[in-house]
């Protein structure tokens, strides 16, 4: 008998409905964890990458693409080597494994990141994930004094960051860190400090006193992660520590970009005194505000003159008041370990101090950071 309801396709059509909605379900419920847990890159040795979407900030749609495009191929994901999952996602990069961050500096592979990267061990246990591709650490340079480290790859054509100008933070702003985990992160400017923080009262600090940083707050992304401003560039990177969140700016680094690239080290000028920033003091209305960096010793063991440095050499001593760097000003925008950081060591620089009721020159050759 000829049972319709017994035919062979129409009992196993169900089956196989029922199949096919199961493994879709599964695929979905898959792709809905992978969003969940793992939301950024997942890199293979092959150079293919799983991307979810990234969790968005609060701002328009189109903003965020733009960022996240202009920023997301330059950014660098360190890894340490021999990173890798299992079973199915063998040999891939996962998130949860990453060290820290960094951004290309360089098309042939220079990138900058964060000290923290190098906690672990040397630079050559690490791999930085660029653009999707897996390179190995070859060689890093640090920078104890900003705690910024630069990493070098054997990479060609990679794409780099646009840098902006840090020179008009102020408190309040806005900036935005690209994490290549979690996609933007909004941040905003709470304070200002400095790098190193060696100063003993509210106004003796060091001429070796090279980095300014700003206090963020907001959820902070891997360390080493690009920082842009309001128009999408890059303005430094972001730090995370026990201390805090900071934004190391780019400007600290722009000099020694140059000789890192050219000689594969930091060199920082040296002149070798402790000075009291007269510039920050009030006259109290009396009439004109004092100027220039009084050199003074911050008590202890440590003098006003560091013994056989340029300074000493150049025979300054306590009590002077240096007012002006090769005919510029020392102010309390200008400060004189800003003025100086602009130079390499080895530069000869014309110093304009007062000693007294006199008004003297002297030429210094500057040393290089101990």
């Amino acid at each position: 008998m000829n049972n319709p309801f017994l035919s062979p396709r129409l009992t196993i059509t169900p089956i196989v409905l029922g199949a096919i909605f199961g493994l879709a379900s599964g695929a979905v419920g898959t792709l809905l964890a992978l969003a969940y847990w793992w939301p950024l890159p997942v890199t293979g040795p092959t150079g293919l990458a799983l991307r979810p979407a990234s969790r968005a900030v609060e701002e328009p749609v189109e903003w965020a693409t733009v960022r996240q495009e202009a920023m997301g191929r330059a950014a660098a994901v360190i890894y340490p080597t021999g990173t890798g999952g299992s079973g199915n996602l063998a040999g891939a990069f996962l998130p949860a494994a990453a060290v820290g961050a960094g951004a290309v500096l360089t098309s042939d592979g220079w990138i900058i990141s964060q000290d923290a990267v190098l906690a672990g061990g040397t630079a050559t246990r690490l791999t930085a994930v660029v653009d999707g591709r897996s390179f190995p650490v070859r060689a890093a340079v640090r920078d104890s004094w900003s705690g910024g480290v630069f990493l070098k790859v054997d990479g060609l054509n990679l794409p780099v960051v646009s840098f902006g100008d840090d020179s008009s933070l102020k408190l309040g702003d806005r900036l935005y860190a690209h994490d290549p985990i979690r996609g933007l992160r909004p941040l905003t400017v709470i304070g200002k400090g400095d790098r190193p923080a060696e100063t003993w009262d509210d106004f003796i600090q060091s001429s070796e006193r090279y980095q300014d940083v700003w206090h963020l707050s907001g959820e902070g992304p891997l360390s080493g992660a690009a920082v842009m401003d309001s128009s999408g560039l890059m303005v430094g990177f972001f730090e995370g520590n026990s201390a805090g969140a900071a934004l190391v700016p780019l400007s600290g680094f722009y000099r020694q970009i140059s000789t890192i690239l050219r000689d594969g080290a930091v060199f920082r000028p040296y002149l070798g005194i402790r000075y009291v920033d007269l510039s920050r003091r009030s006259d109290g209305g009396a009439g004109t505000p004092p100027r220039g960096a009084m050199i003074a010793a911050p008590g202890g063991n440590r003098p006003a003159v560091d013994r056989r440095s340029p300074a000493e050499t150049a025979g300054f001593r306590a009590g002077d008041v240096i007012l002006a760097v090769n005919d510029e000003e020392i102010s309390a925008k200008r400060p004189l370990s800003d003025l100086l950081s602009e130079y390499d060591p080895g530069a000869v620089v014309s110093i304009l101090y007062r000693r007294g009721r006199l008004e003297r020159t002297a030429e210094v050759t500057l040393g290089k950071l101990p």
